[in-house]
């Protein structure tokens, strides 16, 4: 598993080049009923492909949920958003897996 820690802001893009990493988010602060996104440069994300996310959120208040919003050819766009009552108060560590249609991989024997 490769890991990113996001810098700089919560819509801070980052580059994870694997099928399996793991994204640290900036410590964040929103609001209930609040969101935000931004994009993961991945060379191996393609159109077709299955994105799948996973939260770890250990605040002591809000929740988040996560939202694959579109996916491209090297990128795919995560929102994250506040589903709880109460205002954030930590980082959140985002796990995704990218699987590839079979197709994809078959060989010329």
């Amino acid at each position: 598993m490769k890991t990113v820690t996001q810098i700089t802001s919560k819509t801070t893009g980052v580059t994870c080049d694997a099928y399996v990493g793991e994204i640290t988010t900036v410590a964040l602060t929103d609001a209930a009923d609040t969101g935000f996104s931004f994009t993961v440069t991945n060379k191996k994300a393609r159109p077709g492909c299955q994105i799948m996310l996973s939260p770890i959120y250990a605040g002591t208040t809000g929740d988040i949920a996560l939202q694959l919003v579109s996916q491209t050819k090297g990128s795919f766009v995560v929102k994250v958003k506040n589903v709880g009552t109460a205002v954030l108060n930590a980082v959140a560590k985002i796990n995704f897996r990218i699987i590839r249609p079979k197709a994809i991989f078959s060989f010329n024997i």
